[in-house]
């Protein structure tokens, strides 16, 4: 979490972290309006990933929500799709990368 805000904050944009899905649903309808992407792991503590991806579309549907994961891209790509999420990035994943593909969604 730590790297992944870093690269954000200093690619210009303010970065919010939960440790788990509940708290990314609270900092979600605190700070939805200014929210323009979020990234979700699939596997978190109290949560999965797609737990709180639905959760989250209930309270900002179109906010981007992208999926990163260490599983297998193949099958998670797949997964991601069918699911809505905007896409999906395999970890490890570099910096150049994780910027574009925020780029790209928002």
């Amino acid at each position: 979490r730590s790297l992944i805000q870093r690269v954000v904050e200093d690619a210009g944009f303010t970065a919010l972290t939960a440790e788990d899905g509940p708290h990314a649903i609270e900092l979600m309808k605190t700070h939805g309006d200014d929210i323009v992407c979020v990234l979700l792991d699939l596997t978190m503590p109290h949560m999965s990933g797609e737990e709180t991806f639905v959760e989250l579309r209930k309270l900002r549907e179109e906010v981007p929500v992208l999926l990163i994961s260490g599983y297998s891209e193949e099958q998670l790509q797949e997964q991601a799709h069918e699911v809505g999420f905007s896409g999906f990035l395999k970890k490890p994943v570099s910096p150049r990368t994780l910027m574009s593909k925020i780029r790209t969604v928002i």
